[in-house]
């Protein structure tokens, strides 16, 4: 099992990686319509068709990539709200030191040990 420090730095290293994919993509569509419109010229079939396909191709690959990126940083911001309350579980709270659970050197004046 990993530590949540070493799951945190796997989390980042994927979402720049997705980044990295996302610029990729972005340089391989704009690529794609270039053809495209040449195509357009050439054979209106064969250039619409190619749009068509070019667009499909977009949207499904910057929507998966991007639904990566937000289902891991919805991850990390788990793991900071966990961290955030980590010290606060470890305090004594009033309730506990009522019910005996705590030592009694936790407990305060005038509480039944």
């Amino acid at each position: 099992m990993t530590s949540p420090n070493e799951r945190r730095a796997q989390l980042l290293q994927w979402i720049a990686a997705s980044r990295r994919l996302q610029v990729r993509l972005g340089f391989f569509v704009g690529v794609g319509a270039g053809a495209s419109l040449v195509a357009l010229g050439w054979s209106p079939t064969a250039g619409k068709l190619g749009l068509a396909l070019l667009a499909i191709f977009a949207i499904c690959a910057f929507w998966v990539t991007g639904s990566h990126i937000l289902d891991w940083r919805g991850q990390l911001e788990l793991f900071d709200r966990e961290a955030r309350r980590r010290p606060e579980a470890a305090a004594p709270t009033a309730a506990r030191a009522a019910d005996g659970a705590l030592p009694p050197e936790h407990r305060a004046h005038g509480q039944r040990p």
